[in-house]
């Protein structure tokens, strides 16, 4: 199934791989701002605001634990955030 915004905007699909060195989180802000243009280091994209970030560590011990399937969602600036647990990040406008 594929997965777009009401406007035919395109999702935005990254994996997450532990074994790159960065958080969940930080993917998950890397992929908002690249959908909105933006400098992830310089812009706050209400993130935290939205999922705290002891959530999205629980999804990657959860991710960790082998055959469950899974998919976490959240709406933060007008984009819906789904989080799979094959490590799929997906970022979509909400709109």
């Amino acid at each position: 199934m594929a997965i777009t915004g009401q406007t035919g905007c395109e999702p935005r699909q990254v994996r997450y791989r532990p074994d790159d060195g960065r958080e969940l989180a930080t993917v998950v802000v890397e992929t908002l701002a690249d959908v909105e243009g933006v400098d992830a280091a310089s812009e706050d994209l209400g993130l935290h605001g939205t999922v705290p970030a002891d959530v999205l560590e629980m999804m990657t011990r959860r991710r960790d634990d082998g055959d469950e399937v899974w998919r976490f969602e959240f709406t933060v600036r007008d984009h819906v955030v789904s989080v799979d647990s094959d490590g799929s990040v997906i970022v979509v406008s909400a709109e």
